[in-house]
């Protein structure tokens, strides 16, 4: 008889060399991970860790951000523009969009003028001031606009032997106070950069004769001696607004003047004149008179239409003028028009061409404006452009609008998995490809049918999202139904999704290829105890740091995490692993620590790099035998983990 050969066991050698990103679904694989913090796929098919983030001075409650020329920022109340305040515009998120030379901001319904940084209403709408008396002809509205203080004058300056200075502004908000922006100092001499229509003179606190008098520096021809030295800013709210500015000669032949037509505005009614409200060729309604009426001249109080818009004669009852504009809660720019969709009236709206201030424009022209109703069910949750066409989306279904001008427009409906509602700022554009959150998850569009690439979440399922990219990196800050935020990349190229942290971003920005977002918080209260009873305060969602990623001048000492999915080596016999191999670079002043579970128990270390100064480590590790376990690493600074190779022997079925 033989002698019986015992069954040996045989021997294993497997090698993880890349690593493929995070998997939270059941179908997880060698290589990919169950959880990240702040990790890269950028040295692919290495894992290392994120560059480190730089956050930015000068913003303290930040609320969104907007690339163009620049960094456009809500700072609190103020708009800025890479740091400086250019205009005050309420508190909260923002949706933007560039029309001709006016970016849009709602839902203020304003734009802010980028040649003079003049905020201007889109929907403007003004009344007569009460106890005065309004005059119709048969073209014309005269009155007198609630909030302007009614007077107009000419200043006739460099008469005699004087000649003067005088600061220009673009922008002024009165708050106990003057907040004053774009300010510069204008010498009558230079007759190549004068004060334009609308800019913003500063005014006395004295009067002459019951006339404002401009707050300008005088002095003497040919002697450089100064007469009259500014004086303070005018204490009440006051200001003066350009009308026109025209030379010729004074009193002396030698000695040129300057005429400067300006009117007296309220700074806390600061829309107190037509034309600090409406442009020529404007259609507005005029209260109890007309309806979409053409605006064809007009003056700081008088506004001049088409023959027989009037019946002639004087009413002391209020009037309003108005240009009303639709209630738009979404909006983008496409190839000069502003765009928006109304949930209420399920409408679809593109302004006339470069001119986002009208919508009611339908003169058969291609420079008309343009709507149409749909009715699909559902409201609207999303619009952007993509390619030459505008998207709107509901959940479950995408118009599209194609098309150069109104008459050639055609819109098209298609039921697909459109984008979620709360899930708005997390349209991105990458590569003529646009990502965005749906009902199931992220979808790429590619202009066809969306396709699910959040997969890798398993179950995991989100109500809520903020976007924004990086070259091919997509960045998503996504809030669970569980309501946990966390920030995630998703490689465009690579296929393979990361999670840096639980950063709840509420708006992103890229400018020069450098993405910048907010860093927030939620809604959340707090109680405080008084002398009788306790004061419940509730601080409204907003954000606290505006946040530069991928910055070399930042010191950020990052810290880092990666759980490996559990090591089952394709069997289910119990296995006696010998030996793990970890081999990882660490940076200068890096370290790791290595973590294993065995069986579900709990975690317990390994491993740590401290005080270890080799820059690359072999790091052994050696379970003890079980049916699967979990390896955990941990770090702080830049570390480049290249390849995991582990030994292990599969047992007999007997334990």
């Amino acid at each position: 008889m033989l002698p019986k050969v015992p069954a040996g066991r045989s021997k294993t050698k497997r090698q993880t060399a890349g690593f493929l990103g995070l998997n939270l679904s059941e179908g997880a694989s060698e290589g990919e991970l169950r959880e990240t913090k702040n990790l890269s796929a950028r040295k692919f098919p290495a894992l290392t860790t994120r560059l480190p983030r730089e956050e930015l001075s000068g913003y303290s409650s930040p609320s969104a951000l907007y690339a163009w020329n620049g960094l456009v920022a809500v700072d609190g109340t103020s708009l800025k523009i890479d740091g400086e305040t250019v205009a005050t515009v309420t508190p909260g998120e923002k949706q933007f969009a560039v029309v001709n030379t006016k970016l849009c901001i709602f839902p203020d319904k304003v734009y802010l003028d980028l040649t003079n940084n003049k905020l201007v209403r889109l929907n403007a709408q003004i009344s007569s001031k009460t106890g005065t008396t309004s005059t119709f002809t048969e073209t014309t509205l005269t009155m007198t606009p609630d909030g302007g203080v009614p007077a107009t004058y000419e200043y006739d300056w460099g008469i005699g032997d004087q000649s003067f200075s005088i600061y220009v502004y673009t922008g002024a908000v009165w708050t106990n106070g003057w907040t004053l922006t774009g300010g510069r100092e204008w010498y009558m001499s230079d007759k190549e950069h004068p004060p334009v229509v609308g800019n913003i003179l500063m005014l006395r606190n004295t009067t002459v004769g019951g006339t404002y008098i401009l707050n300008a520096q005088t002095w003497d021809w040919g002697y450089n001696h100064i007469r009259t030295p500014y004086g303070s800013n005018n204490s009440i709210g006051y200001y003066a607004v350009v009308n026109s500015v025209t030379f010729g000669k004074g009193d002396y032949e030698n000695y040129p003047q300057a005429n400067i037509s300006v009117t007296i505005v309220d700074a806390k009614a600061p829309d107190g004149s037509f034309t600090s409200l409406f442009s020529v060729g404007d259609k507005v309604n005029v209260s109890n008179r007309c309806t979409q009426k053409a605006i064809v001249s007009m003056t700081s109080n008088s506004l001049t239409f088409a023959a027989g818009t009037f019946t002639a004669g004087n009413t002391s009852s209020q009037i309003t003028v108005s240009r009303p504009i639709p209630d738009l809660d979404y909006v983008c720019e496409s190839k000069n028009r502003l765009w928006g969709v109304c949930k209420a009236n399920n409408i679809i709206y593109a302004s006339a061409l470069g001119k986002p201030t009208r919508f009611y424009d339908y003169d058969g022209t291609s420079l008309d404006s343009y709507a149409v109703a749909v009715g699909s069910e559902g409201e609207f949750t999303a619009i952007c452009k993509y390619d030459r066409s505008v998207l709107c989306f509901k959940e479950n279904t995408l118009h599209r609008v194609y098309g150069d001008y109104p008459a050639e427009y055609s819109a098209t409906e298609r039921p697909l998995f459109g984008v979620k509602e709360g899930a708005a700022g997390t349209l991105t554009n990458i590569g003529s490809v646009l990502y965005y959150l749906g009902r199931d998850g992220v979808y790429a569009f590619s202009g066809n049918t969306p396709t699910l690439i959040s997969g890798a979440f398993g179950e995991k399922r989100f109500s809520r999202g903020y976007a924004g990219a990086a070259g091919d990196i997509l960045y998503m800050s996504l809030k669970d139904i569980a309501g946990r935020w966390g920030l995630y990349t998703f490689d465009t190229r690579k296929g393979i999704w990361l999670k840096e942290d639980d950063t709840f971003a509420l708006s992103f920005a890229t400018v020069d290829g450098k993405l910048h977002f907010i860093k927030g918080h939620e809604a959340y209260t707090y109680t405080v105890d008084g002398s009788t009873v306790a004061e419940v305060v509730t601080v409204p969602e907003g954000g606290d740091e505006v946040y530069l990623c991928d910055s070399s001048a930042s010191i950020e000492a990052v810290e880092w995490e990666a759980e490996l999915t559990p090591f089952m080596e394709g069997t289910l016999r119990s296995k006696s692993p010998s030996k793990l191999l970890l081999r990882c670079e660490l940076a200068a002043g890096a370290w790791i620590m290595a973590e294993i579970s065995c069986d579900g128990e709990p975690w317990r270390q390994i491993f740590t790099s401290a005080n270890r100064t080799e820059p690359t480590l072999i790091i052994p590790i050696a379970p003890r035998r079980c049916d699967a376990y979990r390896l955990r690493l941990k770090g702080q600074r830049e570390c480049v983990i290249r390849a995991i190779e582990r030994e292990f022997r599969v047992n007999s079925e007997r334990r």
